[in-house]
């Protein structure tokens, strides 16, 4: 899981720039864990609008240097540039067995409450066909019958009974042997539709609570897990705590497992400030973590023996001597950046 979502880190930074990414959470609330990664959509490059313009009237326009960043949601979503994500995320993640899906199609997926509605409404149309062949079939029924009342009566003589006894043959072999006996074959077929679709309805309804229960299952074992963990290794929840912060700051991961083995670690390089959103560059410093002194079971990242957000600030403070700006009190300040 940690290679697998630090690959994916690796590829947001390279699609879309570190500087670019403003927050990747990984969420394990569904049955595939799975990654909400945020995005400024800072590009550079000529205008994809102003381009097709010019081709179109052939004029020329002044326009801003192409090398400058600016901000354009447009060409970040671009038709090409998604296909692009979608094949370079592919080659990414091959090694961890995701497929990219076929490219150009057109399948559509339901939602569940969406089959379940279909679902309702064939099996209220298959209730109206049966119920209109009942009918049907009671009608020829009262059709059959009235002759046979008839054929018993005085009004009909020889010839007529014969007559009648032939319409009374027809009906019956209609009844018995073809149109009444076709859609009594119907209805039954209806009915064993139906009967399919509620046994499929109820499998399903099985099979949700069934994966309910198993996650609820699985989430609650970890939770008492994780709770065990936490019992038995306190600090666990500080060295976390800080390893985001290292890789927020721009440590790579294995200068990362460095620092987590409470050793100090010589580096030289850019460091990200949320605070003043920028990098800060150092030839040389050491990070090292060490406890709070006002509580010793609480760690923090250090950066030449003193906290991150002091060393960000002093070398804030260097930058604006460097151009001859004073430093006031109040351009020090703390704006609540938390980690």
């Amino acid at each position: 899981m940690d290679e697998w979502g630090a690959d994916n880190l690796k590829w947001l930074k390279e699609t879309f720039g570190s500087e670019n990414i403003v927050s990747a959470v990984l969420h394990m609330d569904e049955k595939t864990p799975h990654i909400h990664a945020t995005i400024i959509p800072i590009v550079t490059g000529e205008r994809r609008k102003a381009k097709q313009e010019q081709s179109k009237t052939g004029r020329k326009y002044k326009t801003k240097s192409v090398n400058a960043p600016r901000l354009c949601a447009d060409d970040v979503t671009a038709r090409d540039k998604l296909k692009h994500y979608q094949d370079t995320y592919a080659e990414a993640m091959g090694k961890y067995g995701l497929q990219r899906g076929k490219d150009g199609s057109e399948a559509k997926h339901i939602t569940t409450q969406q089959y379940y509605r279909e679902l309702v409404d064939k099996n209220a149309e298959l209730k109206e066909d049966n119920e209109s062949l009942q009918e049907q079939k009671e009608e020829a029924k009262e059709v059959l019958s009235r002759i046979k009342n008839e054929i018993k009566t005085e009004k009909l003589k020889s010839s007529a009974v014969n007559v009648a006894t032939s319409a009374i043959e027809g009906i019956g072999s209609m009844f018995g042997n073809s149109k009444v006996k076709m859609q009594q074959q119907e209805i039954e077929n209806l009915k064993s539709k139906n009967a399919e679709l509620q046994t499929e309805n109820q499998t399903l309804k099985n099979q949700i609570q069934t994966n309910e229960k198993e996650h609820t299952t699985i989430t609650e074992k970890l939770r008492q897990e994780l709770d065990k963990i936490h019992s038995l290794f306190p600090k666990i929840k500080e060295l976390l705590r800080i390893e985001k912060l290292c890789r927020y700051l721009g440590f790579d991961e294995e200068h990362t497992n460095i620092i987590l083995d409470m050793k100090p670690f010589f580096f030289s390089g850019k460091l990200y400030s949320s605070e003043y959103q920028k990098h800060f560059e150092t030839e040389h410093s050491v990070a090292e973590i060490k406890p709070l002194l006002s509580d010793l079971n609480r760690l923090q990242l250090t950066i030449d023996g003193i906290n991150d957000t002091g060393w960000f600030r002093q070398k804030q403070k260097e930058f604006f001597e460097k151009i001859g700006i004073k430093v006031k009190p109040e351009m020090q300040r703390n704006k609540g950046i938390k980690y």
